[in-house]
């Protein structure tokens, strides 16, 4: 059904987005937000992912520097996300446990 080439531009397209929750993974333990903080950055990250992906497919090339620009925005607010979210998660066990 796909072709390795198929398979090879889906990890091109989805790999910086995995990078990014594999490296938000790893640095869980060095993140300090509250709760509040936590939950006010699974919004701020949505945002950034949203403009992004208006940015691709509305106004972007593909692989102009805009869509790169793009792209990279939209890693960022993946890994913000994950992040927020692996937090959330590490203070609702921390507040069960105790």
């Amino acid at each position: 059904m796909f072709s390795p080439i198929h398979w090879l531009i889906l990890l091109l397209i989805l790999g910086p987005y995995l990078i990014a929750i594999v490296i938000a993974n790893a640095r869980r333990t060095h993140c300090d937000w509250t709760l509040a903080k936590a939950k006010s950055q699974v919004w701020v990250s949505i945002a950034i992912i949203v403009a992004s992906q208006i940015v691709i497919f509305a106004l972007a090339k593909p692989l102009s520097r805009l869509a790169l620009l793009s792209t990279v925005l939209g890693a960022f607010g993946v890994f913000r996300l994950a992040r927020a979210i692996y937090r959330r998660n590490d203070l609702a066990k921390t507040i069960i446990s105790n």
